[in-house]
């Protein structure tokens, strides 16, 4: 698969970031597992919302070009506020060769 190996769940209108697939594009850019998918912003200025629009929708938006930059718009829970905060995260896309027993698992 072509893409920035993050791991989704849905929830609430939001597409969730569950994980990052270790050695991904994503491991490393500051995203971390709770991060709520607001927004791509392709790199010609082309902005895709994505609030309240089904998973495979957004995974549709994220996959691309190996090469390709991105930036994805996310509401991330402060820890001590509980407050959402807006993070931009510049990822560019890559071909992704995953290892199942890598990829995080949904909680039991």
């Amino acid at each position: 698969p072509r893409g920035i190996g993050a791991v989704l769940d849905y929830e609430s209108g939001f597409a969730k970031l569950r994980g990052i697939v270790p050695g991904s594009p994503l491991e490393g850019t500051g995203a971390q597992a709770g991060d709520r998918i607001v927004e791509v912003r392709e790199s010609d200025g082309t902005s895709h919302p994505l609030y309240g629009r089904d998973l495979q929708t957004t995974v549709n938006r994220i996959r691309g070009e190996p090469g390709t930059q991105m930036t994805l718009r996310v509401l991330r829970q402060n820890g001590a506020t509980g407050q959402l905060e807006e993070h931009l995260i510049s990822v560019t896309r890559g071909q992704l060769y995953l290892n199942e027993k890598l990829i995080p698992k949904p909680p039991s």
